[in-house]
This record gives structure tokens, sequence and C-alpha cells, in this order.
């Protein structure tokens, strides 16, 4: 009778273990795939007030101005970031999503007081919501 070294069948042992990955079974990603986003919240960010109370100009002049250059996330309900964008020239950003529920964090700017509260939305599929946000200029 031929004995096997104990280090040899303790390898031979761990390498069948491991397997060939040919079980049939696909990885794991396969099995779940990502949900594509199929729904987004048009997010506009907006400063005011943008002039003092004590003054009386047409009111066209006071409306709230865009923000450009905003960093907007959308987290889902455990926290975790689910989309962020930068808000363009016109103020606006969209986020793309799957359908859910989300807040939408507006991060600070500089040259603005505070930071815009954030807000909760929830999608639908194929639903496109739009959302305004605004920061607080400090002009009273």
């Amino acid at each position: 009778m031929r004995m096997i070294p104990a280090a040899v069948l303790s390898l031979t042992v761990v390498l069948s273990a491991c397997g060939s990955g040919t079980s049939g079974e696909p990885p794991p990603s396969s099995t779940n795939p990502p949900v594509a986003a199929s729904a987004s919240v048009t997010v506009s960010a907006v400063a005011a007030p943008v002039c003092p109370a004590v003054q009386n100009p047409p009111a066209s002049e006071c409306s709230p101005r865009p923000v450009s250059g905003a960093t907007i996330i959308a987290t889902n309900p455990h926290g975790d970031e689910a989309a962020t964008g930068v808000t363009g020239a016109d103020g606006s950003v969209v986020l793309r999503l799957s359908p859910g529920s989300y807040t939408i964090v507006p991060q600070p700017v500089e040259g603005l007081l505070g930071t815009a509260p954030a807000v909760d939305v929830v999608l639908a599929e194929s639903e496109a919501l739009q959302v305004q946000v605004e920061y607080d200029t400090g002009i009273r």
C-alpha cells in the first residue's frame, strides 16, 4: 500500500474545494443585475433673497437667482449615495435613479449662507420629478 504524504493530501483537498468555476451556476453578479435607472429628479438650485427687504425694486429684479456649481446628492433610505451631480449655469441638474425613496441633499456652496435643506422624494417607474432647493444669500 502506497502512503500519500500529508502535505500533498492537504493541497489536493484545498484545490478540490476551490473548484474549477464550472459548477453550472452563474456568478453572483449575473444573478442580481443592477436595476437600470428609469426615473429622474431635476433639481433646480436657487439663491434668495436677492434684494434687501427695505428696498422696493420691481419683482423681476428680486427673483431668486440660479446657483451654478452646486453639488447635489441623492441618498437612498440607508444613507448611501445613489446619484450625484453638479448644477449648470441655469442652476439645474438631472439625477437619474431607479424607482424608490430618496433624499435630495444639497451640499454647501461657497459665498452662500448655510446649505439648502434636504428634500425627500419618492419616484415611480418612468417618473420625472422636479424639485427646487433654496440657498440663503444672507441678504436681509
